[in-house]
């Protein structure tokens, strides 16, 4: 079973969970689901917690998941990135036999500010068809939560004296840090009207946005979302650009999974391009060149390898390191604080809590041959509150065929 999924297990029987449930055939229903959003054989549902086992124990189900949280980075963070940066400020205008008319642009990103003028047409209304505000208060939509505020909500708001509060969205609300305006930069730079600087590359398009910023999404309060928000995003784009084709840019780091392409979500939006026509996905990557993110390695029988992981001082999120390895072999893993204290050692598909100072931190969960890969998956999850400093992540091959690992 997923990690995240094992988490979520205990609690209220009758919450109703958001997760993503990949179908065996995807003209036969998983049991207790309700289908919010299909894209070939996989779905985004809602299930009550009494009825979770159940749907994983389904014939009908191949794989079941919880929501992944998409973490927002923290702006800050810029400045104590190493290596140089770049900024010669080089021209985005060039020659191009176009400008994006009858194109839409949708950005599922945070911090929209529909006042500024390089997201308004020249008479001083907006280029927005819509906006969704997935933290928003619900309003009924079929999603169950956000709001969806129209082209023509928009334009009343921005015939007011106060705009923002007229609408009753704000874009410096969407962070942690009220920082805002990251989708506000991204569409300037795309699709800009000219108004202030030299705009966008493509400033005739109609706009679209879907604000990802949700705070306390699965303990977190530095999500920008999740999966399967991210997901229903990609339906709503679907439902008010089926008219014209539509470029969807996606400004969302994330680093965990397998990097095989193979999760729900990635899944999800391969089927989504493949059963509509005129849609591209622009995917970030992420700011990680410079982050020491990855390890690969090739361990050998009875080789320790040990990975340094270092926890911040400053922690808004749980902190977790994921090792992928083949389905072949087997390792064990010990986990040592900063103090040496030994944390934690599990074994081969074993899954427990990590325990420092006789106190509750954590856990690791190893499991064997997670269905849309193959591979084994070992997950390490340490609270916000762990002990900051270097801990170690102690890896042995218990049991080597192949011996190749990821680590992110």
């Amino acid at each position: 079973m997923d990690s995240r999924l094992k988490l979520i297990l205990n609690g209220e029987p009758e919450e109703e969970l958001m997760l993503l449930v990949r179908l065996k055939n995807p003209a036969v229903a998983a049991p207790y689901c309700q289908v919010i959003v299909q894209f070939g054989d996989i779905i985004t549902c809602r299930v009550k917690r009494k009825n979770l086992l159940e749907l994983y124990n389904s014939n009908d189900v191949f794989s079941v998941k919880a929501p992944r949280i998409i973490p927002a980075a923290l702006w800050q963070d810029a400045k104590n990135m190493p290596g140089e940066v770049i900024n010669d400020l080089v021209s985005r205008r060039f020659d191009i036999p176009y400008n994006g008319e009858g194109i839409y642009f949708a950005a599922v990103d945070w911090g929209f500010d529909f006042v500024h003028a390089n997201l308004r047409k020249a008479d001083g209304s907006t280029r927005f068809k819509c906006i969704w505000d997935q933290k928003a208060d619900y309003d009924g939509n079929r999603y169950g939560y956000g709001c969806i505020y129209s082209e023509e909500s928009i334009n009343r708001a921005l015939n007011t004296n106060a705009p923002y509060q007229t609408l009753g969205y704000h874009p410096g609300k969407s962070d942690f840090l009220d920082a805002g305006m990251h989708g506000s930069h991204v569409m300037d730079i795309a699709v800009g009207t000219p108004a202030v600087g030299e705009g966008g590359v493509a400033p005739a398009t109609t706009i679209i946005g879907v604000e990802l910023g949700n705070n306390f999404v699965n303990g977190s309060d530095l999500a920008l979302g999740d999966s399967v928000r991210l997901i229903e995003a990609l339906h709503f784009i679907n439902s008010v650009t089926a008219d014209a084709p539509c470029v969807i840019n996606m400004s969302l780091g994330s680093h965990g999974d397998s990097h095989t392409g193979r999760s729900l979500a990635e899944l999800a939006i391969d089927n989504f391009l493949s059963q509509n026509n005129g849609y591209a996905i622009v995917q970030s990557v992420g700011n990680y060149y410079v982050a020491n993110c990855h390890i690969k390695h090739k361990i050998n029988q009875g080789e320790i390898y040990c990975i340094e992981w270092y926890i911040p001082k400053r922690g808004f999120m749980p902190h977790e390191v994921e090792i992928w390895y083949p389905g072949s072999d087997r390792f064990t893993v010990r986990l040592i604080a900063p103090d040496g204290e030994v944390a934690a050692v599990v074994h081969s598909f074993e899954d427990i809590q990590i325990l420092y100072q006789h106190t509750a931190i954590g856990y690791i969960f190893n499991r064997s041959l997670e269905p849309n890969t193959g591979l084994n998956h070992l997950d390490i999850i340490l609270d916000v509150a762990a002990i900051k400093g270097k801990w170690i992540i102690e890896v042995t091959g218990t049991e080597i065929i192949d011996g190749t690992f990821h680590a992110y």
